[in-house]
């Protein structure tokens, strides 16, 4: 029955690290998605920092970075800077249907949505505003204005279910071992019983009643099979023991008659011996049998092994 324990559970042991492999596969899997997404997306909030730098204005004039250009080029980009009254002080590849000048209302509109069709990014510069542009559905914005309370509930709630469904398939994964366990421990039982030569008499009854069928029916085969062995072995010692004595009988009388030929009482001396042999093998053959079907009764006594 150890053995049997120690087989489930190993089973709900692996099952788990099933589900532990399953979890760390689809972790993988879902930080590789991340990793290929970020690595082939275009990165605005970080680079229209660098593109401020390179717009500065010196004793009144604009001073623009040979690399301004060919850097918007390269992502079909365009920008401009506005001063505090939201004219535009410089501009490049500003789009042709765009206006050069804009109120505090549309600046605080694009600042957090689009201008026009266009995706922009703002960013803080001393002589004013400085605008980045991309082309139409190249970024996508979203602006979220979330309550404190909703967005904590919603993560630990999320979190919670997911730990509630974690331990709903392990107790899933438990209770169908254990039903598996309950159902099979009884057959893997039977036959180790079966294989000690024991009688067993399982319950023909549940989702494996035919194989426990099956099995009583083997060990009761097996038994009465043992049964025939054991009762032939016991005529054939008994059919054997009676015309033996008779000729054991004869022989000795011939032995013990001196007025017979000295040839003919040690012939009848062989076969005395051969016979007293012959008694010897029976009895043990018989022995062993009840020894084997545990039909011999066990006699205990005290003895003295010094005498």
């Amino acid at each position: 029955m150890k053995t049997v324990k120690h087989f489930f559970r190993k089973y709900f042991l692996s099952t788990i690290l099933i589900l532990l492999l399953f979890l760390l596969v689809n972790a993988v899997l879902v930080a590789g998605l991340f990793y290929v997404a970020d690595s082939r997306a275009s990165s605005p909030d970080l680079s229209i920092e660098k593109l401020a730098d390179m717009v500065s204005v010196e004793n009144g004039k604009i001073q623009v970075s040979e690399e301004m250009a060919p850097l918007l080029h390269t992502k079909n980009a365009w920008a401009m800077l506005l001063n505090e009254n939201g004219m535009v002080l410089w501009e490049e590849n500003l789009p042709a249907g765009l206006p050069h000048s804009y109120d505090a209302t549309q600046i605080a509109k694009f600042s957090k949505w689009y201008l026009g069709d266009f995706p922009v990014l703002v960013w803080e510069h001393p002589a004013g505003l400085f605008v980045v542009g991309y082309p139409p559905d190249s970024v996508v914005k979203y602006n979220f204005v979330l309550d404190r309370n909703y967005v904590s509930i919603s993560l630990i709630g999320t979190a919670l279910v997911f730990v509630v469904n974690i331990l709903l398939m392990l107790l899933l994964f438990w209770h169908n071992t254990h039903r598996v366990e309950k159902a099979v421990g009884p057959i893997l039982t039977g036959i180790e019983t079966m294989a000690g030569g024991k009688e067993i008499q399982l319950a023909e009854q549940g989702e494996l009643a035919e194989i426990n069928a099956g099995l009583n029916k083997a060990a009761s085969q097996l038994a009465k099979k043992d049964s025939a062995r054991a009762e032939w072995i016991n005529g054939i010692s008994h059919d054997i023991r009676t015309p033996l004595s008779i000729m054991l009988g004869y022989a000795g009388e011939i032995e013990d008659d001196n007025k017979l030929p000295t040839d003919t009482r040690a012939q009848a001396e062989i076969i005395c011996k051969q016979g007293e042999r012959l008694r010897k093998l029976v009895a043990d053959l018989n022995l062993a049998s009840k020894l084997e079907y545990s039909m011999q009764p066990m006699n205990r006594t005290l003895i003295s092994p010094v005498e």
